[in-house]
Protein backbone atom coordinates (compact mmCIF):
# COMPACT_ATOMS: atom_id res chain seq x y z
CA UNK A 1 0.00 0.00 0.00
CA UNK A 2 1.63 3.49 -1.15
CA UNK A 3 2.24 5.93 1.75
CA UNK A 4 -1.11 8.08 2.23
CA UNK A 5 0.48 11.82 2.99
CA UNK A 6 -2.87 12.83 3.87
CA UNK A 7 -3.17 10.18 6.54
CA UNK A 8 -0.40 11.26 7.91
CA UNK A 9 -0.72 15.09 7.96
CA UNK A 10 -4.33 14.60 10.04
CA UNK A 11 -2.59 12.66 12.65
CA UNK A 12 -0.26 15.24 12.95
CA UNK A 13 -3.32 17.71 13.25
CA UNK A 14 -4.38 15.67 15.75
CA UNK A 15 -1.25 16.01 17.81
CA UNK A 16 -1.59 19.63 17.82
CA UNK A 17 -5.20 19.84 19.14
CA UNK A 18 -4.68 19.96 22.57
CA UNK A 19 -2.27 22.92 22.07
CA UNK A 20 -4.38 25.80 23.42
CA UNK A 21 -2.13 27.92 22.05
CA UNK A 22 -2.84 26.82 18.23
CA UNK A 23 -5.27 29.15 15.90
CA UNK A 24 -7.26 26.63 14.22
CA UNK A 25 -8.91 29.18 12.54
CA UNK A 26 -6.32 30.97 11.23
CA UNK A 27 -4.16 27.84 10.15
CA UNK A 28 -3.85 28.08 6.26
CA UNK A 29 -4.48 24.53 4.96
CA UNK A 30 -3.36 23.36 1.90
CA UNK A 31 -6.39 23.52 -0.75
CA UNK A 32 -8.44 25.94 1.59
CA UNK A 33 -8.68 29.47 1.49
CA UNK A 34 -6.39 31.62 3.59
CA UNK A 35 -7.83 33.23 6.64
CA UNK A 36 -8.21 36.89 6.24
CA UNK A 37 -5.64 38.41 8.97
CA UNK A 38 -4.88 42.34 9.04
CA UNK A 39 -1.35 43.35 8.97
CA UNK A 40 -2.85 46.04 11.60
CA UNK A 41 -4.36 43.41 13.96
CA UNK A 42 -1.85 41.25 16.48
CA UNK A 43 -3.56 37.95 15.21
CA UNK A 44 -1.11 35.42 14.52
CA UNK A 45 -2.07 32.80 11.76
CA UNK A 46 -0.01 29.40 10.78
CA UNK A 47 0.39 28.06 7.00
CA UNK A 48 0.97 24.02 6.99
CA UNK A 49 2.92 22.61 3.95
CA UNK A 50 3.89 18.86 3.69
CA UNK A 51 7.11 18.43 1.87
CA UNK A 52 7.91 14.58 0.63
CA UNK A 53 11.78 13.94 0.71
CA UNK A 54 12.25 10.54 -0.02
CA UNK A 55 10.41 7.16 -0.94
CA UNK A 56 12.42 3.75 -1.56
CA UNK A 57 11.31 -0.07 -2.01
CA UNK A 58 13.74 -2.49 0.18
CA UNK A 59 14.25 -5.86 -0.70
CA UNK A 60 11.42 -7.24 1.78
CA UNK A 61 8.58 -5.00 0.15
CA UNK A 62 8.88 -2.49 2.59
CA UNK A 63 8.71 1.24 1.44
CA UNK A 64 10.00 3.85 3.77
CA UNK A 65 9.16 7.38 2.99
CA UNK A 66 10.59 10.41 4.38
CA UNK A 67 9.52 13.89 4.37
CA UNK A 68 8.82 16.84 6.51
CA UNK A 69 6.01 18.87 7.56
CA UNK A 70 6.83 22.81 8.23
CA UNK A 71 4.54 24.70 9.97
CA UNK A 72 5.09 28.65 9.33
CA UNK A 73 3.97 31.43 12.43
CA UNK A 74 3.48 34.73 10.87
CA UNK A 75 2.48 37.75 12.89
CA UNK A 76 2.24 41.03 11.62
CA UNK A 77 5.57 42.98 12.18
CA UNK A 78 4.98 45.70 14.03
CA UNK A 79 3.52 43.48 17.12
CA UNK A 80 6.84 42.44 17.92
CA UNK A 81 8.01 38.39 17.85
CA UNK A 82 6.83 37.05 20.73
CA UNK A 83 3.40 35.78 19.94
CA UNK A 84 5.19 33.86 16.86
CA UNK A 85 7.84 32.57 18.59
CA UNK A 86 5.94 31.54 21.86
CA UNK A 87 3.77 29.60 19.19
CA UNK A 88 6.90 27.58 17.22
CA UNK A 89 8.20 26.65 20.51
CA UNK A 90 4.96 25.26 21.47
CA UNK A 91 4.79 23.44 17.87
CA UNK A 92 8.26 22.18 18.96
CA UNK A 93 7.65 20.84 22.16
CA UNK A 94 4.81 18.91 21.01
CA UNK A 95 6.31 17.14 17.57
CA UNK A 96 9.50 16.25 19.27
CA UNK A 97 12.15 13.45 17.82
CA UNK A 98 11.56 10.00 18.69
CA UNK A 99 7.82 10.19 19.19
CA UNK A 100 5.54 8.10 17.54
CA UNK A 101 2.90 9.51 15.48
CA UNK A 102 -0.53 7.28 15.92
CA UNK A 103 -2.22 6.59 12.61
CA UNK A 104 -5.91 5.25 12.40
CA UNK A 105 -6.46 1.61 12.32
CA UNK A 106 -6.11 -0.39 9.06
CA UNK A 107 -4.46 2.57 7.56
CA UNK A 108 -0.91 2.18 5.23
CA UNK A 109 1.98 2.37 7.62
CA UNK A 110 3.30 0.14 10.24
CA UNK A 111 5.04 3.40 11.74
CA UNK A 112 5.46 7.23 11.38
CA UNK A 113 8.47 8.44 13.78
CA UNK A 114 9.59 11.90 14.09
CA UNK A 115 13.09 11.98 13.25
CA UNK A 116 14.15 15.58 13.77
CA UNK A 117 11.95 18.50 14.65
CA UNK A 118 13.52 22.02 14.31
CA UNK A 119 12.72 25.52 15.05
CA UNK A 120 14.36 27.85 12.45
CA UNK A 121 15.16 31.25 12.76
CA UNK A 122 12.84 33.79 12.52
CA UNK A 123 13.29 36.66 9.69
CA UNK A 124 10.72 39.79 7.93
CA UNK A 125 9.07 38.92 4.93
CA UNK A 126 10.11 40.99 1.75
CA UNK A 127 9.02 40.98 -2.07
CA UNK A 128 5.69 39.68 -3.36
CA UNK A 129 4.48 36.36 -1.28
CA UNK A 130 0.84 37.17 -1.59
CA UNK A 131 -1.58 39.43 -3.45
CA UNK A 132 -3.28 40.76 -0.30
CA UNK A 133 -1.26 44.19 -0.66
CA UNK A 134 0.76 43.55 2.30
CA UNK A 135 3.93 42.28 1.50
CA UNK A 136 6.64 42.94 3.99
CA UNK A 137 5.17 43.52 7.42
CA UNK A 138 5.12 39.99 8.14
CA UNK A 139 7.45 38.23 11.03
CA UNK A 140 7.81 34.69 10.06
CA UNK A 141 9.20 31.51 11.71
CA UNK A 142 8.93 27.95 11.23
CA UNK A 143 8.62 24.43 12.91
CA UNK A 144 10.01 21.88 10.70
CA UNK A 145 9.36 18.49 11.44
CA UNK A 146 11.63 15.53 9.37
CA UNK A 147 9.26 12.60 10.15
CA UNK A 148 9.83 8.46 8.44
CA UNK A 149 7.23 6.22 7.66
CA UNK A 150 6.67 2.55 6.99
CA UNK A 151 4.35 0.24 5.06
CA UNK A 152 4.49 -2.59 3.64
CA UNK A 153 3.34 -3.41 0.19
Amino acid sequence: MPIDYEIVRRAFRSLLKDETLFPWDKVVWENRAQPTVSPSSTEIWVMEDLIPVSERLSANDTLEAVAIIQYTVGVPRATGTEKAMELATTIKAALHPGQSVSLPDGSFAAGVVIEKSEHRAGRNSWGSTSSSGYDGVWYLTSVQVTWRAFATL
